[in-house]
């Protein structure tokens, strides 16, 4: 990917208006001005937020990454002497879970006037007559905050924004204006939410996988490029074939190092059967059988930050779900099918959608990614697990149409990996599968049912990918 865009395409008026805060700040990039107003009963907009952002279309919500300073200004447009007693804006974030009010855990606030501050064109006055106003303003976003983790402060790295429909929780920023009015005079706030993207790349995948990506040659395997695969430890696949004899099959997985894959690229695999029985290595090999998918938790509780077992966790505030399915094809070795005795090889990758959320740790807000290999799906096979067989009849609901059975919801393998927002600067896994072997991009029934139906409605204006 190209480095990352600035904002160049200010309109004249916010240059204008936010000329000096523009030139203190150094922003030179790309982007957009987000508008937004509050108007009075004749639809007369008499206070406006102008925001330069890094989205390219001004009616987005407003976008920055790590290390942007917020620039703009705010207009009051006043058609009647009112006195008010001062006018502020700040930024603040926090996260906010189903049925609960939000933990705020940044909030920096910054007064733009008071009636002993000069306007900006260096009058002073007490109250606002009729006429047009103008401020601009402009906030450094921090790069880390502090925030209580268990009984015990600790600094962590600004969080992206997470907001998804019907998620058990979000995690907003947000820009407020806020007109403080005399007596008892109501204050008037104008906000808008904005995502913040932190700026983390995947690491450079190994020399000959570079090389294989810029040439467009074929990927070599783990046996040719060990530095470029982490194998995951091998597994045996014992069940019963065609209802009439016990096969087994030793299965070894590998993942693309360094295991950091970016949003809208590919995350590479490498899978290898080995075995006695040509015709359960035929049925295992077929494409169609593998059950590979990347799996995302989404930790909430007080032990958010802790590594545990799913187990451990309690199921009200541990949520899973299968954002991507991996698609496989035979090697170009030519072992898949029909080459080495005893063997089967396939390559594969994982779709890393664009959409996708980056890994976070967070205090009570915690994403965590990994690859998950289910058990094969072959017809005429049925797995063997410690001693238990299942039956045909019993493995799929005709309803829902997925595996019920512990036997196939439960991970032959199962490793860790990290989602970031931006490629290596060297290198962009991109898609290689072969037109034939796309398949669909179903996505499994899981915790999101739950969601929905336990959801307070008063999330739903909450949307998805920003």
């Amino acid at each position: 990917m190209e480095d990352l865009p600035g904002y160049s395409r200010y309109s004249r008026a916010a240059q204008a208006r936010a000329s000096s805060s523009n030139a203190s700040s150094g922003n030179s990039r790309s982007g957009s001005t987000f508008s937004i107003s509050l108007e009075d009963s004749k639809a007369h907009k008499w206070l406006t937020l102008h925001v330069l952002n890094r989205s390219p279309n001004p009616t987005s919500l407003p976008r920055f990454y790590q290390g942007d300073k917020i620039v703009g200004y705010v207009d009051l447009d006043v058609l009647k002497s009112e006195p008010i007693k001062a006018i502020t804006i700040k930024v603040t974030a926090g996260t906010t879970f189903v049925g609960q009010e939000e933990d705020e855990f940044l909030k920096i606030e910054n007064e733009l006037w008071n009636p002993s501050v000069l306007l900006p064109d260096g009058s002073k006055v007490s109250k606002f007559e009729k006429g047009t106003y103008s401020w601009p303003f402009l906030i450094s976003l921090p790069s880390e905050v502090e925030v209580l983790d268990g009984k015990v402060k600790k600094t962590f790295p600004l969080p992206a924004t997470f907001s998804e429909r019907a998620s058990a929780g979000y995690l907003d920023y947000k820009l407020t204006v806020t007109i403080k009015r005399k007596g008892l005079n109501v204050n008037k706030t104008l906000v808008t939410s904005f995502a913040y993207v932190p700026v983390v790349r995947a690491q450079p995948p190994s020399p000959l996988f570079q090389k294989a990506i810029k040439e467009n040659l074929p990927l070599l395997g783990p046996e040719d490029d060990p530095a470029g695969w982490h194998v995951l430890p091998a597994v045996n696949i014992r069940g019963t074939l065609f209802d009439s004899r016990q096969v087994e099959v030793t299965c070894t997985l590998a993942l693309a190092n360094p295991l950091t894959y970016a949003r809208g690229t590919s995350a590479p695999v490498w899978l290898t059967l080995t075995g006695t029985d040509a015709q359960a290595l035929n049925a295992l090999s077929s494409p169609s059988t593998i059950r590979l998918s990347l799996v995302r938790s989404l930790a909430t509780g007080s032990d958010a930050t802790v590594e545990l077992d799913d187990s451990e966790r309690r199921t009200d505030n541990f949520f899973l779900e299968t954002v991507s399915k991996g698609v496989f094809w035979p090697a170009a070795d030519g072992s898949s099918r029909g080459g080495a005795v005893g063997k089967r090889v396939l390559q594969g990758e994982v779709e890393v959608k664009r959409s996708s959320k980056p890994s976070c740790l967070f205090p009570k807000f915690t994403t965590r990614y990994r690859m998950e290999l289910r058990p094969f799906e072959a017809p005429g096979f049925v797995p063997t697990v410690s001693g238990t067989t299942t039956t045909s009849s019993s493995r799929w609901s005709s309803k829902f149409k997925f595996p019920l059975n512990a036997i196939s919801m439960t991970p032959l393998l199962k490793h860790p990996v990290t989602i970031v927002n931006f490629p290596a600067r060297s290198t962009t896994l991109r898609s290689r599968v072969p037109p034939e072997y796309v398949q669909g991009k179903g996505v499994d029934c899981n915790n999101s049912v739950g969601l929905l139906e336990n959801g307070n409605r008063w999330f739903y204006h909450h949307g998805g990918d920003r």
